[in-house]
């Protein structure tokens, strides 16, 4: 009987977690988690859930403790993926690359489910979508301690375990890791019909993640897809479709759309950057000063806050100003590729040829698949009359974009001047 009615007490405080959970109230989660965790005498998923509630009200340390003193992590996926957030967040990128490459390593690779050990089956959904969850994490470690290739990696197997992992795809896509071919390469290989719920979900996912690849492939696509007119109303899809009018070099165009996605989310940090750069190229100073005060006072710690600053700044052509807040962008989000290549800009303004180059050198170790760092090394070589290390870039820029009408401008200026 006391057994019966310690099991409902349980139950029931289990419920009044899960409530505060949903309500985000993590303090009171954790104190009643940590109640259930004692009168469970350890069960697992308690455990999981204190250390989860833990996680959530900052306490990373204490986390870690509570899950390695409790629970056998050759065991257990979910407890070794918790200790990997706990490090990252902490911003401990070897420890929490050491502890999920461990994990990950075949000998080890076993998993606690509904109260039993079994092998790690990447066929079964919750088994690969943990597994997915792992290589992104582990890629996110890679990417903080500058190991780029490793992260890149990493990001594709967490597609192939889950294509629903956005976060990767967009790891990859949105930092240009990839070119052209090698993106469509990719999604060529994702499992879309063997994870997406029919044809129609199937359509959907694959759609949209191609709506996203390289914008300057494609230059008579201009518009939304006709799969996706169910979504084209939707911030995310708009913005892709003025990525591409952009690329293509229809700046009003692309201003209109993106003005269009401001008015009704305001600070939609998808395309804030292309808003900014269109701001720019359209010389707009008086629009971009508003725009970066509303930044700094809402986001003071987001580097896109200070890289519109230094956007507005590069723009009125206080250049010195204007690498004083690229530096703090830079600062905050060192793998912000964009910000790289304006600071370059803001060098390259005032012929001051080296400091310029290393910004863009910084900007192609970071964006190997875009074409546009290799473009602008190159002009900076040209300029200081040492063509044969120009050309050099500049064909490196043309393997990863060769139909860029500026690419084919400038080998051609070097021919030229080569008497070719």
């Amino acid at each position: 009987m006391e057994t019966q009615s310690s099991s409902n007490n349980i139950d029931v405080l289990r419920s009044v977690i899960n409530r505060n959970l949903k309500l985000r109230n993590y303090e009171s989660a954790l104190y009643w988690a940590d109640k259930v965790m004692t009168l469970s005498a350890d069960n697992v998923e308690d455990v999981l859930v204190c250390a989860n509630c833990l996680y959530h009200t900052g306490q990373y340390h204490r986390a870690v403790a509570v899950v390695k003193n409790r629970i056998d992590l050759k065991t257990n996926a979910e407890g070794v993926l918790l200790i990997a957030n706990c490090y990252y967040a902490c911003a401990d990128y070897e420890k929490t690359a050491l502890v999920l490459t461990e994990f990950l390593t075949p000998a080890a690779r076993t998993f606690h489910h509904k109260s039993s050990t079994q092998q790690l089956n990447p066929k079964t959904p919750t088994d690969s979508h943990i597994l997915s969850a792992m290589h992104l994490l582990l890629g996110k470690s890679y990417e903080g301690t500058g190991s780029y290739d490793l992260s890149t990696e990493q990001f594709r197997q967490a597609l192939v375990y889950d294509v629903y992992c956005h976060e990767a795809f967009d790891k990859i896509i949105g930092h240009h890791l990839l070119t052209a071919s090698q993106e469509q390469e990719l999604l060529d290989q994702l499992p879309f019909e063997e994870q997406c719920a029919g044809e129609d979900n199937c359509k959907t996912v694959s759609t949209l993640y191609r709506m996203q690849i390289k914008k300057y492939a494609g230059h008579e696509v201009l518009s939304i897809p006709s799969e996706m007119c169910a979504l084209e109303e939707n911030l995310d899809v708009i913005v892709s479709l003025a990525e591409r009018f952009y690329c293509n070099c229809y700046f009003r165009d692309a201003y209109k759309i993106t003005s269009k996605v401001l008015n009704k989310e305001p600070f939609h940090l998808k395309c804030l950057p292309l808003h900014i750069v269109l701001l720019v190229e359209l010389r707009k100073p008086r629009d971009l000063f508003y725009l970066a005060h509303r930044l700094v006072d809402t986001y003071p710690t987001n580097a896109i806050s200070w890289f519109a600053v230094a956007c507005y700044y590069h723009l009125i052509h206080n250049n010195e100003l204007a690498r004083q807040y690229f530096s703090k962008a830079t600062s905050l989000d060192g793998l912000f590729g964009p910000a790289w290549l304006v600071f370059g800009h803001s060098f390259a303004a005032e012929s001051e040829h080296d400091q310029a180059m290393a910004a863009y050198f910084r900007a192609s170790q970071l964006m190997k698949g875009c074409h546009l760092p290799f473009l602008y090394i190159g002009l900076e070589y040209g300029l200081t009359s040492t063509t044969k290390l120009a050309e050099k870039f500049f064909m490196q820029a043309q393997a990863i974009a060769p139909d860029d009408p500026f690419v084919i401008h400038e080998i051609g200026v070097i021919d030229y001047q080569n008497g070719r």
